[in-house]
């Protein structure tokens, strides 16, 4: 069921400029006609704990598990006046909340995170946007802008990818039974051991390794170190090698041509008819924003062919752009990728040539559409029945 929710984030920091943002130097804009924007929450509290974990109390997540913390609202604040920082001339000088469209994931952290970068992007600078008198200043720094999302949150097929489908089930099962992943998981035994004894808890394969780095990341993030059990250089070392199997089950829970399309599809179709408004002229927004999980930045990533091998970090954020060539009918789409933020830095995005366009950084619109038809399925629930498409 669809939902429109209002996003009522206050914030009251001074909106005097993106204090630790670089400025993206060559960044051409001057033929940009619509602006799409998919990015990770910012950084959280561990989605789950140990028995032997010190920071295994509320106490040190006051906004809950795996909840926004305030360096993550801070980092996604940010963010947002990045994009207003470097798109400026794009917006306008009207800030108008109608311009932009958001959806989230439902949940927490993800609607919280893409509260936060609207109201670093729109501060309401026009008198037409300030709502509240000379005595109260919020209303002057800050205004609330719709957030859409699904529920129940597994039936969302745009920012998650949870809804249950029997051939991606099978793909995935068919994966994990490789050899490949059996070897990988008996090289890391060791490891797993290791640190079983240590957290009190199994770290009997992939998965649990997965968990077990996302938890130890967080508390790192938040200079949480297990001081009693490992020293900061050890356990840093440790984390490292975690990341390996973390790495390894991200890119091997997408490994399949049957998984990317039944779980990017929805996304990647609703991103290609954000560009066809523009086409057809029913287009009324300057940019969209889809809020979502790091796996689904990598399952993107992925299905584009155009993945890092890296896991995104907190923040990440992929950034589509349609362009119109001068006094032509010729669109084209650019591709760039930022993820080098922080609650301290805001770096500079990074061009990414379209793999299946001929790595061309400005691949022309109806080639990229051509490029991810094979991503979009046309009744999710029928194709998940199917024993195979083609």
């Amino acid at each position: 069921m669809k939902l429109i929710f209002l996003a009522v984030f206050a914030l009251t920091l001074c909106l005097s400029g993106s204090d630790g943002s670089q400025k993206w130097p060559n960044h051409d804009i001057s033929t940009l006609k619509l602006l799409q924007v998919v990015h990770k929450h910012g950084e959280r509290a561990p989605v789950s704990w140990t028995p032997n974990d010190p920071y295994n109390n509320v106490k040190y997540w006051p906004e809950g598990l795996s909840e926004l913390t305030a360096r993550g609202k801070n980092t996604m604040f940010k963010l947002g006046q990045f994009l207003r920082q470097e798109y400026g001339a794009y917006f306008g000088n009207q800030f108008s909340p109608r311009e932009v469209y958001a959806r989230s994931a439902a949940a927490d952290r993800c609607f919280e995170s893409c509260a936060a970068l609207l109201a670093g992007a729109y501060p309401p600078n026009q008198k037409d946007w300030q709502w509240s008198d000379a005595n109260v200043s919020l209303g002057h720094i800050w205004q609330p802008i719709n957030i859409q999302t699904f529920l129940p949150e597994k039936s969302d097929l745009v920012c998650n990818q949870a809804k249950h489908c029997d051939i991606a089930s099978a793909e995935y099962n068919r994966i994990y039974a490789q050899k490949v992943v059996k070897d990988f998981e008996a090289k890391n035994k060791p490891l797993y051991d290791q640190m079983t004894k240590a957290v009190g808890a199994p770290v009997g394969g992939i998965w649990e390794a997965f968990d077990l780095y996302d938890t130890l990341k967080a508390e790192l993030d938040n200079n949480y170190y297990w001081d009693k059990t490992w020293s900061k250089e050890d356990e840093t070392k440790l984390v490292a090698q975690l990341y390996e199997s973390a790495l390894r089950g991200q890119i091997w829970d997408y490994d399949s041509p049957i998984i990317k399309r039944m779980r990017a599809g929805g996304l990647v179709n609703e991103l290609n008819t954000n560009f066809d408004k523009v086409l057809k002229k029913t287009n009324n927004k300057k940019m969209y924003v889809y809020s979502t999980y790091g796996a689904h930045i990598s399952l993107l990533l992925q299905s584009l062919n155009v993945f890092n091998n890296v896991i995104p970090p907190n923040a990440a954020t992929v950034l589509f752009e349609l362009h119109q060539k001068p006094a032509t009918d010729n669109y084209f789409v650019r591709l760039y990728y930022q993820n080098e933020t922080t609650s301290a830095i805001i770096g500079i995005p990074h061009s990414v040539p379209l793999t299946d366009c001929k790595k061309l950084v400005d691949c022309p619109l109806t080639d990229y559409i051509e490029s991810t038809k094979h991503l979009i399925y046309e009744d999710y629930d029928k194709e998940c029945v199917k024993k195979s498409f083609k």
